[in-house]
């Protein structure tokens, strides 16, 4: 059972009656789990059937423009996160977790806004692409680290901010 999470004062408030709910819920932590859930089923499409000419050309827009806004809503909220939240930490496998899966978040994004610099010089006018090795270098950190960015959201929520247990 996973009470300890619930116990901890930022994953309930308590309301006027007395009565428990979860944390968070705001409507940027929905956004940011749409963006999340749509890139990952996206980027899965793009990786696993990547001959589809004409499905896979609207697919890798919709992921470029839903992983450039992911990041500039992501990355100034993350900041915030870790030096109100995460640094105060008072778990340690929780703490050693979620710098771990931060790791991954930073890798996933960094290697997504790498990936993506041929289609913004593209948009500046100019046709250039990276040596091979380096987009598949990016493209398998990028794959890899979503898959252990989404297990570590998945884990980081159930651990801090969904309550467990007698309701």
């Amino acid at each position: 059972m996973m009470g300890q999470a619930a116990s901890q004062p930022a994953s309930v408030h308590m309301v006027a009656q007395g009565s428990l709910r979860r944390s968070g819920g705001s409507l940027r932590t929905y956004l940011h789990s749409l963006l999340m859930a749509g890139l990952f089923v996206s980027g899965l499409v793009l990786w696993l059937w990547p001959d589809r000419a004409s499905a896979s050309a609207l697919v890798l827009w919709a992921h470029l423009a839903a992983g450039f806004v992911l990041a500039a809503l992501l990355l100034p909220w993350l900041w915030g996160h870790v030096t109100q939240s995460l640094r105060l930490s008072q778990r340690r496998v929780f703490t050693q977790s979620s710098w771990v899966f931060l790791a991954l978040w930073l890798v996933l994004i960094v290697t997504g806004l790498l990936a993506s610099l041929p289609v913004i010089v593209w948009f500046a006018g100019h046709v250039w692409f990276p040596a091979r090795e380096v987009s598949e270098s990016l493209s398998f950190l990028h794959y890899w680290s979503s898959w252990g960015a989404m297990a570590g959201l998945g884990l980081h929520l159930a651990l801090r901010h969904w309550v467990w247990g007698n309701k």
